[in-house]
């Protein structure tokens, strides 16, 4: 079983990977998620100058027991939910790549550790478990980061769709690859 966990993990990490490249490189409904400042070295003038320190910013900043005034600030607008690097940030992705491929071989492992703890599924069923972990992510985050923090449907739903569609073909080569007893 461990040899079973850990080849459907590399796989499925392998191949949710391998989409998330090719859809965040090749297809073009990521990039049409966001958009321009209209006066960009100016925004990023002042974002230098009132976020000194890399984290995440909102604006309106709730305040403690303001709750009529965080309210009309939040109805008023601008909302903004950011994450700043003062200092920028590299250009070289070879890290975050590494790093993203070792987390989806994990969760993959995972994927496939729950899976062999079933009987008797078909490959068509066993698609589909992966493909129910793709959607039950894609309704804990993106759409949480929707709902809450006000994230574009133009944004999350290629988000989401990116998990689902990337859990269902991990969930072919597991399926094909490991055997459930």
């Amino acid at each position: 079983m461990k040899w079973s966990v850990v080849k459907g993990g590399i796989i499925a990490g392998i191949i949710i990977f391998i989409w998330s490249i090719i859809s965040w490189m090749a297809l073009p409904w990521h990039h049409k998620s966001f958009k321009p400042f209209k006066h960009e070295q100016v925004v990023s003038f002042l974002l230098k100058q009132n976020a000194p320190k890399p984290g995440v910013y909102v604006i309106p900043y709730p305040q403690k027991g303001e709750w009529k005034k965080n309210k009309e600030l939040m109805e008023e607008g601008p909302f903004v939910f950011a994450s700043v690097r003062p200092m920028g940030t590299s250009s070289n992705h070879l890290w975050p790549m590494i790093t993203a491929l070792i987390s989806n071989i994990i969760c993959g492992g995972f994927a496939t550790w729950m899976l062999l703890k079933t009987k008797g599924l078909s490959i068509h069923s066993k698609i589909v478990f992966f493909g129910a972990i793709g959607l039950i992510a894609a309704l804990l985050t993106p759409l949480s980061d929707m709902l809450w923090w006000r994230f574009s449907l133009c944004y999350s739903l290629p988000v989401m769709l990116d998990l689902i569609i990337g859990w269902v073909l991990a969930g072919v080569g597991v399926a094909f690859a490991v055997k459930v007893k």
